[in-house]
């Protein structure tokens, strides 16, 4: 931050907010500074810097760390975030069991907990199995006071604002359920919730391979195949936050029916269920109980029909990726699931057909498969609580003021 921030703002409240917050923000990243560099970063006057760093030192948010360099007068003490002041909670509420992480102010991992509910796919359950490992994550860790907000993904669409679930593959019960006052009412914290694909996405950027990389996609073969998107440094939601939906892209308008009524979707070519009922018309077994994690096992061992189930989901995959390669022209494409379990055997096939199917320089496109595994979604949770905790906060200006008031 090179410049003064003037922004018009509302109400001497909002501004002591803001100027608050506005400190807090330049210690993201575990960064030391001096009270003379959050002046010149901030242009903020002396006694009000002084004001909200002494209160930000009062409340342990902010610590003093020893003595800086001074090339005239006395040497500046520095200030740096006491990681430890805070906790937060980043989890996914997944249909079968509810994965939580607990992490200090730094991203530190401290716990990690997963919870089963009593009866599998029922709400109630599945709610008493979120505070049940709550409890069980801040045990002996923490008090209930010291955290700071809970972040959960969820599967489906979400109003991030009210933080109610609008479109979920919880099951129809879970449909306009407002977890955000649940959340809050039973533990008292902060809360956001957010969809399962962008929190993936974001986990990436932060922690994945995609670290440091502000254009990619990323790619989870499950059910269904989804994307995330990272562009230009953002994760990308869509007007009505339904960016995302690549099991739905046609690619064989002849092809089998799929469950959005249309034909040829990538998910009738590449999901999970689409690999296994190929493989069981292959054998001639419309019955065979087989997993995606036998076919694999199988294709290692050499058996033709699931090393050819494998090739042509990754034919097709590779084809989906290669028109969205031409069209966003990303850095790199991760991809997830567990047919990660196929590595190269799946990869190969995926990168020849973009390699065909695109030109330079965008077929020179990474694709990798993700190194965070099951743990991607409660990573970028955590993520988001901390993007939160260091992020200013929307101010309201005259004009948005006078909007209301009509």
């Amino acid at each position: 931050m090179s410049e003064r921030l003037d922004i018009p703002l509302v109400g001497r409240d909002k501004i002591n907010r803001y100027n608050r917050q506005l400190i807090l923000s330049l210690f993201k990243g575990n960064r030391t500074l001096a009270r003379r560099d959050i002046v010149a970063l901030t242009g903020m006057r002396q006694g009000t810097m002084q004001v909200h760093v002494e209160s930000l030192i009062k409340e342990g948010v902010l610590v003093e760390k020893g003595l800086g360099r001074s090339k005239v007068g006395r040497r500046p003490r520095m200030l740096h975030i006491d990681p430890t002041r805070y906790m937060i909670v980043g989890g996914y509420l997944e249909p079968q069991r509810v994965q939580l992480v607990l992490a200090d102010l730094l991203g530190n991992i401290v716990a990690r907990q997963t919870e089963l509910p009593t009866v599998e796919s029922d709400r109630s359950h599945l709610l008493l199995a979120i505070g049940r490992g709550l409890i069980r994550l801040i045990e002996d860790r923490c008090r209930r006071e010291d955290i700071l907000g809970i972040a959960l993904g969820v599967p489906g669409r979400v109003d991030t604002r009210e933080q109610v679930l609008t479109e979920t593959r919880l099951g129809p019960e879970w449909k306009g359920m407002e977890l955000g006052r649940y959340i809050r009412n039973q533990f008292g914290c902060r809360f956001w919730l957010e969809n399962d694909m962008r929190l993936g996405t974001l986990a990436e950027a932060r922690w994945g391979v995609c670290s440091g990389v502000r254009n990619f996609l990323y790619v989870n073969i499950d059910r269904e195949v989804q994307l995330g998107l990272m562009l230009d440094g953002a994760v990308y939601r869509g007007a009505e936050a339904m960016a995302g939906k690549l099991g739905h892209l046609c690619l064989d308008p002849d092809g089998q029916l799929c469950s959005c009524g249309n034909r040829g979707c990538v998910n009738t070519l590449a999901s999970h269920s689409a690999l296994v009922d190929f493989y069981r018309k292959l054998v001639g077994n419309d019955r065979l109980a087989i997993t995606i994690e036998d076919i694999v096992n199988e294709a290692r061992n050499g058996q033709t029909a699931a090393r050819y189930v494998l090739e042509q989901a990754g034919r097709w995959l590779g084809l989906a990726l290669a028109n969205l390669a031409n069209l966003l022209n990303p850095e790199t494409i991760v991809l997830a699931g567990q047919i990660s379990l196929a590595g190269e055997l799946f990869l190969e096939r995926i990168s020849a057909m973009i390699a065909e199917r695109t030109s330079p320089p965008i077929n020179r496109v990474r694709v990798e498969w993700s190194q965070l595994a099951d743990q991607a979604v409660p990573l970028g949770a955590l993520a988001l609580a901390l993007d939160e905790f260091f992020a200013l906060p929307v101010m309201e200006t005259p004009i948005d003021v006078l909007a209301h008031r009509d």
